[in-house]
């Protein structure tokens, strides 16, 4: 398992991205629009309230068909380890068809 990280980014940061001013930021910080803590809640601040072109870019990316929508290779490897299981499960064993044989 990796290790724990901590990421840091300011409210300047956060203005900068969603292109507006650092004050008009801490206000919707202040009014509760955003929890800074819960990535989940920033990152809908980030689609609703960023520039044009922040919300552009997250859409061509949520659409983008060239990558995976697995990007670790999950599916892919359990997929295959599930079709070697089925196939070794359609082989008979050993004994049964030692057994096919002698008859």
């Amino acid at each position: 398992m990796a290790a724990k990280r901590t990421f840091t980014f300011t409210y300047d940061d956060i203005s900068r991205v969603t292109g507006m001013s650092p004050n008009v930021t801490q206000k919707h910080l202040g009014r509760g629009y955003v929890d800074p803590d819960d990535l989940e809640s920033l990152l809908l601040y980030l689609a609703r309230y960023g520039s044009q072109e922040l919300k552009m870019r997250i859409i061509e990316q949520a659409l983008r068909r060239d990558m995976p929508d697995d990007p670790g290779g999950w599916r892919a490897r359990n997929k295959k380890a599930t079709a070697r299981r089925t196939a070794a499960a359609k082989r008979p064993t050993k004994k049964v068809a030692r057994k096919r044989r002698a008859r």
